[in-house]
């Protein structure tokens, strides 16, 4: 059933796939009291750059539940550190060119016959028709109980077994309303937006929520109005919306990356953990940008990355990659941004000084080569 968007008041996996493996195994025990292989630290008294990890580094180091094993640095475990080291020491023997060739596999071997009939009788709530949603982990939208359609073009994506992240298509006119249908349904209270409303003289995604500090808008059974708007880094801006329903009212953190190059990878690095670390709070949290897989893909798989790294486990992102894509198909679509996820976790890696930023200076050479040559950024 069709209807009019909101108006304003004020204006498993692949079975071939690389088992990861795990550090903490007996085979390659840590000696807790040495240093770790490879991993190079400086003086504890020189700055970190922002991570979003420095407000949990901050805090006392209480004893690990696998108790004194679990050595701490900085607040993160040796293991973590170990994977991390591994994960990126590895990803420089391979090096950037032959990544792209694993990427360009990865996505030969892409289920093709996963259920999608949902996505195939509706047509006209599908932004992209060749950006499938999947039946088995779509989000059926069952408030309110009295509107009559179900489906919307969004799947749970699982981290540790915790519906964590809603990946999702830009809301387009005719899905306004059930985008803020599935916030109020889910209790959402982030939203992460990776795409601008307009790119290139194209639109990319509607424009779903008011932007005007004390703005009001009405969309079908929901309201949202503007409590505060930030702009912390240039390229992230944050508005606080008040989203009321049913005679309660729920705080939504709407963050959006302003400049992420449709396709492409963008500059900044450790963003990306920095909106993850203030997400976490807010779960589940819905991801989008104008598909839902690309730019939402990188993130959300970044999280996948990195949550299996801090258990001490290493396997290669395109296993993450082939995981992800079970649950959104089609996530992380081009091989510049499979390589701008290596180069993100280099770039943690260093700033959680684990790596020297001169052992990865002929990755990040190439790296600038490939990503400039393709216009990618």
């Amino acid at each position: 059933m069709s209807r009019t968007p909101g108006t304003s008041r004020a204006s498993k996996g692949n079975k071939n796939r690389r088992k990861s493996r795990t550090v903490t195994e007996s085979s390659q025990s840590l000696d807790v009291n040495a240093k770790t292989p490879g991993v190079r630290r400086r003086g504890s008294s020189a700055k970190l750059e922002d991570d979003g990890t420095q407000m949990e580094n901050q805090k006392s180091h209480a004893k690990s539940k696998v108790g004194s094993v679990q050595k701490t640095v900085g607040g993160d475990s040796e293991y973590y550190h170990k994977a991390l080291h591994d994960f990126v020491m590895e990803a420089v023997k391979v090096g950037p060119v032959k990544l792209a060739a694993d990427f360009t596999a990865t996505r030969l071997a892409m289920p093709k016959n996963l259920p999608k009939t949902a996505f195939l009788a509706n047509p006209t709530k599908n932004r992209y028709k060749d950006v499938f949603c999947l039946d088995q982990s779509i989000v059926k939208l069952t408030w309110p109980a009295d509107d009559p359609n179900d489906y919307i073009h969004a799947n749970y994506v699982p981290i540790e077994d915790q519906k964590k992240y809603i990946c999702t298509q830009g809301p387009t006119e005719k899905t306004v309303i059930d985008f803020w249908r599935i916030i109020w349904q889910e209790k959402c209270k982030g939203i992460l937006m990776l795409t601008e409303v307009m790119e290139q003289g194209k639109k990319k995604c509607e424009q779903y929520w008011p932007t005007k500090l004390g703005e009001e808008a009405e969309y079908g059974p929901v309201k949202v109005k503007v409590l505060k708007i930030l702009t912390p880094e240039d390229h992230l801006h944050c508005t606080r919306l008040e989203v009321s329903a049913e005679d309660s009212t729920l705080t939504v953190e709407h963050m959006l990356w302003k400049n992420w190059p449709d396709r492409g990878v963008p500059k900044e690095y450790l963003s990306c953990f920095r909106m993850i670390r203030k997400m976490t709070q807010y779960v589940p949290v819905v991801v989008h940008c104008s598909a839902g897989i690309g730019r939402t893909g990188t993130i959300v798989g970044l999280e996948m990355m990195d949550n299996k790294l801090r258990k001490g486990e290493v396997c290669p992102l395109s296993d993450i990659v082939a995981e992800l894509r079970t649950h959104r198909h089609g996530s992380v679509q081009t091989m510049f941004q499979f390589l701008y996820m290596h180069r993100t976790l280099m770039e943690l890696a260093v700033n959680k000084r684990v790596v020297a930023k001169d052992e990865l200076k002929d990755f990040y050479e190439k790296y600038e080569v490939i990503i400039n040559k393709q216009g990618a950024s």
